[in-house]
């Protein structure tokens, strides 16, 4: 199922802005820092403090500047989606069901 991104997601990415979470620099950058790792260059757990620090200032810094900011849900992406999952689940319980009946015969 291929990633779509929605109105919602596309909302918040405008309201950050120029925020280093939304930079590709980000995700290179923790890339390297990967690598370092499986070379021995690194830490796994300086890694993930520093990313614990990243998310926690981005979390503090998010909260104050967009904390007015509502961002509406775009209802009919999220009934198609749902109904999807619904679709989805009730089909694999079927299967399931089916299964359960043939090996108990």
């Amino acid at each position: 199922m291929p990633l779509v991104a929605t109105e919602k997601g596309l909302n918040v990415i405008r309201l950050l802005d120029a925020h280093m979470l939304t930079s590709p620099e980000l995700t290179g950058n923790w890339e390297h820092r990967l690598g370092k790792i499986e070379r021995g260059e690194d830490s796994r757990e300086k890694f993930m403090s520093d990313i614990a620090g990243f998310a926690e200032q981005t979390v503090h810094k998010l909260d104050e500047t967009l904390k007015d900011v509502r961002i509406p849900r775009a209802s009919s992406v999220r009934a198609r989606s749902a109904g999807t999952r619904s679709t989805r689940t009730a089909r694999a319980t079927r299967a399931g069901r089916a299964r359960t009946r043939a090996a108990a015969s």
